[in-house]
């Protein structure tokens, strides 16, 4: 084997292999980016080359196109295979066409590599690496193809198939199975906004890798699994909703993605994996749902990765909201979140991983809803956060009068707090904070904010509902459903003297609105909002 012998010779240009040479793998010429001729001796039984490109002795196997060979493919009609990792970092290739009579294109695994950065350790996909390939067609005949095969095929605009193959097909230039029932690979290049199609049960693992044109993704009812790194690094990706149908997110499926700032996760998910958002710097809040019951949950064989969290480094995470399902929160998870003001622990996490806050240093508080049971010490859990950060925990709970949570301040509660005073933890302020106040200068008090759904350290005035007069007469439309709150809205006729009599309220509708009329007749020409915390 010549495996890694040739590896990182970057000056390279031509390379002759003598008669005794029995096999090229898939990083024997990695990072030759200068290689334009792979020359074999004519008395090789088993490899041979044409044009500088390395075959099988019986021009039956493509084993591997130089990395600095200009150009399309043009393949001996004998080929009948493509051997893994054969264009592997082929980056002036820039079109490909297969020949029919061509069955299988193959990826190459082989020694796991510790250094990769978000690719499946040791795979090494056919066509990885080709920055310049814009286009491939298939023939009718082949009829394995890996989804790896396209990894970082960064210029990549469209897949064809040949309408009589009878396992894959193309449509809108990205590959599917013949069914279209599961997407393989969606090109790299194409721009703008994509809906799957209804039919697509599964996206496969990297299917959107390095999608970074990709602004919008629309996925349908019946899709059920989410693949490994399907939408890493589409970075140009605003926002996502996942549907209930969706049973399985995969490892790092959205990581990398520096522009989504708003996803909504369906109700049919029981876990979010390791590095699932990992870098999603855009990304401010997160209401998890009820149903998941872990967090960066790392399979047994795997090492735990203190750097793969599933929130690691979203810098601009303010607040994540867990359901009372969450039984286990993995080490790293939020590492790097450094707008995260608080954090509140559901009672069914029995215990905390080392670095799961690392470097959050504007986490101010924590509140534990249960106990805590000591695996790792607070001060390994709770790394480099702010200096005033404090701990509350619940009268009866166990695990906090331990001497390791002396760097911290600890308080205990007599009682769970109301909706209203977690809302006023979430977003950095103490529990017993005077919402009264204006944090902003913007005479809007803190109370206000939570009553409208608003956030505090936003530009909240540009928010605060206003009255429009209509030919219903003087409405005014505002939120009205965050607990703990009563609403009041007044008119008046000169700004001195408010009732409530005489305005009309709605119902309050399917987005937590309702609104409030003064008819015509009246002669009101002012509404006020009052709020005030509930008793």
């Amino acid at each position: 084997s010549t495996y890694g012998m040739f590896e990182g010779c970057t000056n390279l240009t031509s390379v002759s292999l003598s008669s005794t040479v029995g096999r090229v793998d898939g990083r024997t010429f990695r990072g030759c980016p200068a290689l334009e001729s792979i020359l074999v001796h004519p008395s090789n039984p088993i490899l041979s080359s044409v044009d500088g490109v390395v075959y099988t002795s019986n021009l039956k196997t493509l084993v591997k196109w130089p990395n600095g060979k200009p150009g399309s493919l043009q393949l001996p009609d004998t080929v009948t295979k493509i051997e893994g990792a054969a264009f592997y970092q082929c980056a002036k290739l820039t079109s490909v066409t297969i020949p029919e009579g061509v069955l299988t294109i193959e990826d190459y695994f082989g020694t796991p590599s510790y250094c990769c950065e978000d690719l499946a350790c040791g795979y090494l996909g056919t066509f990885e690496g080709c920055a310049s390939l814009t286009s491939v067609t298939i023939p009718s005949t082949v009829h394995q193809i890996d989804p790896n095969s396209f990894r970082s095929c960064i210029a990549l605009e469209s897949i064809s198939v040949a309408p009589s193959n009878p396992d894959f097909t193309s449509a809108d230039g990205a590959l599917f199975n013949e069914a279209m029932t599961v997407l393989l690979v969606y090109p790299s290049e194409k721009e703008g906004s994509y809906t799957v199609p209804n039919s697509v049960e599964v996206i496969s693992d990297g299917a959107f890798l390095n999608c970074s044109k990709l602004t919008q993704i629309s996925l349908p009812n019946g899709l059920s699994s989410i693949g490994d790194e399907a939408f890493s690094h589409c970075v140009s990706l605003t926002s996502v909703a996942i549907p209930d149908s969706v049973a399985s997110l995969g490892k790092r499926v959205f990581s990398g993605c520096s522009g989504l700032d708003t996803v909504e996760l369906g109700n049919g998910i029981t876990s979010i994996e390791e590095g699932s958002f990992r870098g999603c710097t855009s990304l401010t809040s997160l209401a998890i749902p009820e149903g998941i019951v872990s967090i960066s949950r790392f399979d047994e064989l795997s090492v735990p990765d203190y750097d793969d969290g599933a929130f690691k480094d979203c810098t601009g995470l303010v607040t994540i909201t867990l359901p009372e399902s969450v039984a286990f929160i993995g080490r790293g998870t939020f590492k790097g979140c450094t707008s995260l003001k608080s954090f509140i622990v559901p009672a069914g996490v029995p215990y905390l991983l080392d670095g799961t806050f690392h470097g959050c240093t504007g986490l101010k508080s924590t509140l534990f809803l249960g106990d805590f049971t000591k695996i790792y010490s607070p001060q390994q859990v709770f790394v480099d956060v702010a200096d005033e950060f404090t701990v509350y925990y619940l009268a009866g709970r166990s695990g906090f009068a331990s001497e390791e949570w002396a760097p911290y301040s600890t308080v205990m509660l007599d009682s769970p707090p109301s909706a209203l005073r977690l809302w006023s933890l979430e977003n950095g302020f103490s529990l017993d904070a005077d919402l009264n106040q204006d944090v902003n200068g913007d005479g809007i008090s803190l109370i206000m904010a939570y009553a409208l759904n608003l956030d505090p350290g936003g530009a909240i005035a540009e928010h605060l509902p206003s009255a429009s007069l209509t030919s219903d007469g003087l409405v005014m439309t505002f939120y009205a459903s965050s607990p703990d709150i009563e609403y009041a809205v007044q008119a008046s006729r000169d700004l001195q003297n408010w009732s409530s009599v005489g305005v009309n309220l709605s119902e309050i509708g399917p987005d937590g609105r309702r609104t409030a009329i003064v008819t015509r007749d009246s002669q009101e020409g002012y509404l006020r909002l009052e709020v005030k915390e509930r008793q």
